[in-house]
This record gives C-alpha cells, structure tokens and sequence, in this order.
C-alpha cells in the first residue's frame, strides 16, 4: 500500500494569519481557537516560540518541528483545558547567545495583546513557552514584561544569571538536560541564585530514557505548596533531546495552567 498524502490532524486545527504592528512591520502566526466555548467565558492562551533551526518564511514550520505548539491541542488536554494556542513564526535570529534581541520581542507581545482584544482571552491566564531560541525568549519576556505572563514553561534555555533576579517573582518551571552545555550550566545558575535570594526552587532530576510515566511521577512529587519555581534536570540527553521530552510533562504543564497573574 502506498501513500501519497499525509495529514496532520493537529496542524491542520490551526489557523494561519499576519499581524501588521504598529509600526508597519508584520508576524505571520498560526492560532488555534478552542473549538467548543461557552458564551461570556474567557479562556487561557499559551504562547509557544521556536528554536532558531525553525527560523524560516514558512509559516507552519514552528507547528511541524516538535510538540511545543501541538501538544496543547491534543483531545485529551482540551477536553480538561481548553484554550488558544499562539504560534508566531519568525523569519530570523530573534535572541542571540549573546542575549540580544530584536524587535520581533515586543512584536510578540503586541501580538497578544491584539488577540486579547479580539477574543474571549483570560489575560489573567496567558502563559509562554519556547525551546532554546523560544525559551531565551520566554526569559527576555519575563524580564521586560515581568506582569505579562501568569508562567512560564522554559525549556531547553539559557540567559544571562546577572540580570534573571526577577524571575523570583514569577512562576516557572525550567526543564534542561546534563548534556546540555548552554542551558544546563546556565539554568543551574539561575536557580542557584534564586535559592540564595530566599526563593526555594523545586528540583527533580530522572534519566531522559525513563518512562513518561516514571518522569509524570516524578514531576508530581516534585509540587508543593507555596513553591513557585520548579526545575527537572535529564540526566543525560543533549540540548535537542529535551524539547522532545519536556513537552509530554503532564503534572508540569498542569501546574503551569493552575497559575493566575496576579491584580
């Protein structure tokens, strides 16, 4: 039996558009709009960003290269959590590892403030994500616009641990593998520092090839009362092995959908 097509049912949920800023420059992005909402009923929105190797003019790259924007459109997180998925697809270099950052940043965050306006969009509830270029993002994010987001999913990322001290006041969940030289030692850092300021950090490290069930497990456990900053170390992997991990954390993608922005 041969084929001749194949659909990805997923992808296919979302819808392409462009957004013109205000200073005429445009984003092409995919957004999946959950498909049964209740009259008068505001709905979270996750804002995932790619890696650099998915920088490209083609719109739905960022949907195809890993599960960071589809995973939260699967049935199953739905039917439990449904919400809007924003997927920006970026053209060029957004963060450099020198931690710089262009004008696509603020674009973004223009973005969904648009959205907001456009939909029934708890902002109370607006979350980010990314791996490695998108998860440098997510961090640059939360830096510059510390009341934006509610949490933070961050994987597979790096900054620059001399100006991360604002993160103490934000709720995230950092997922890095030992194999990782950037993120790893970078990540390692940062939650050193906020264990020193007096903002207790939540660790778990487990073996990347453990199964999802074990690492669900262990990602449970790991949740406690009062604690806002959570980190899971892989042992092992590499730096492109964790986005291909991180995102089937259920308990950690549970806890960051708990989260509220704070009035």
């Amino acid at each position: 039996m041969k084929s001749t097509h194949t659909r990805q049912l997923l992808i296919e949920k979302f819808t392409q558009y462009t957004f013109t800023d205000r200073d005429g420059k445009t984003l092409q992005y995919n957004l999946y709009v959950p498909e049964k909402m209740e009259k008068g009923k505001n709905y979270p929105l996750v804002l995932f960003m790619h890696d650099a190797g998915t920088v490209s003019p083609e719109v739905k790259a960022t949907l195809s290269q890993g599960r960071g924007a589809v995973t939260w459109v699967e049935p199953e997180w739905q039917k439990e959590h449904p919400c809007f998925v924003l997927a920006p697809q970026y053209d060029t270099v957004i963060v450099d590892d020198k931690y710089q950052y262009g004008p696509e940043l603020d674009r973004t965050i223009h973005l969904v403030e648009s959205l907001a306006g456009q939909y029934p969009i708890d902002t109370k509830r607006v979350y980010n994500t990314g791996q490695s270029m998108g998860c440098m993002t997510s961090i640059a994010m939360d830096l510059k616009y510390p009341r934006f987001f509610a949490g933070s999913y961050l994987v597979a990322g790096k900054w620059n641990p001399g100006v991360t001290a604002p993160l103490a006041q934000q709720n995230i969940w950092a997922v890095a593998s030992a194999g990782d030289p950037g993120a790893r030692p970078s990540m390692d850092t940062i939650m050193a520092q906020l264990d020193a300021a007096g903002d207790t950090v939540s660790r778990g490290t487990i073996d990347q090839g453990a199964p999802e069930t074990e690492v669900d497990q262990l990602a449970a456990q790991m949740i406690r009362p009062g604690i806002h900053a959570y980190y899971l170390l892989y042992q092992g992997g590499s730096h492109r092995s964790t986005w291909q991990h991180a995102y089937d954390i259920t308990p950690a993608r549970e806890w960051i959908f708990e989260q509220r922005k704070k009035s």
